[in-house]
């Protein structure tokens, strides 16, 4: 029974992410590019309030945990952040024409070493799974190993394919990354709740 309560807010998740983005692509249907590509999309503002909701998650886990970990997941909850303000105001996109108009314009193939700034969450994504290796349990780290390896698909994607389809499929990926994490992550919430004190 516990296992049970354990578990199903995790899988809640996942049916609810994935139960929403089938609702917004029947009803952009056939107009995909404009609810999926383009920055400012419905599926923008999904990505964003997932992040903010793996904000909220990650400060539940700080409040349960203590020492280092509590920051830690605190700060983890800060980039959360900072990730969905990227997501709403195009934070990285900017970066990239900052690079390319400022100081890589007369650089051979000086647009794509712009583009290449999305490699940090990439980087970043490494990163948070080795922290969370020894910090959460097998379930919730098969979540988190998901959510990393979508996340990179989606990277892959927008460094390799420049085409509005590849855009959809990129944007999609990440999302289902953000759900996955979320996922991974209330699961986490959810063993520790249940655990004996």
């Amino acid at each position: 029974m516990m296992e049970h309560a354990v578990r199903w807010p995790a899988r809640l998740v996942c049916m609810l992410g994935l139960t929403i983005l089938l609702v917004l692509i029947g009803l952009s249907w056939p107009d995909l590019e404009i609810s999926l590509a383009l920055e400012q999309s419905p599926l923008g503002w999904l990505q964003a309030a997932f992040l903010v909701a793996c904000a909220a998650v990650a400060g539940a886990l700080a409040c349960q945990s203590e020492g280092r970990d509590a920051v830690g997941w605190c700060l983890i909850a800060l980039a959360a952040l900072a990730a969905a303000l990227d997501e709403r105001f195009m934070g990285h996109e900017r970066v990239q024409e900052w690079l390319y108009y400022g100081w890589l314009q007369d650089v051979e193939d000086g647009l794509r070493w712009a583009q290449s700034v999305i490699a940090v969450y990439g980087l970043a994504g490494f990163v948070l799974l080795g922290w969370l290796w020894q910090r959460i349990d097998a379930q919730s780290r098969r979540w988190c190993l998901a959510a990393v390896l979508v996340g990179l698909a989606a990277v892959a994607m927008d460094l390799a394919f420049e085409t509005v389809t590849a855009q959809m499929v990129e944007e999609v990926l990440e999302y289902l990354s953000e759900v996955l994490l979320l996922a991974g992550w209330f699961n986490e919430v959810g063993r520790r709740a249940c655990r004996p004190h």
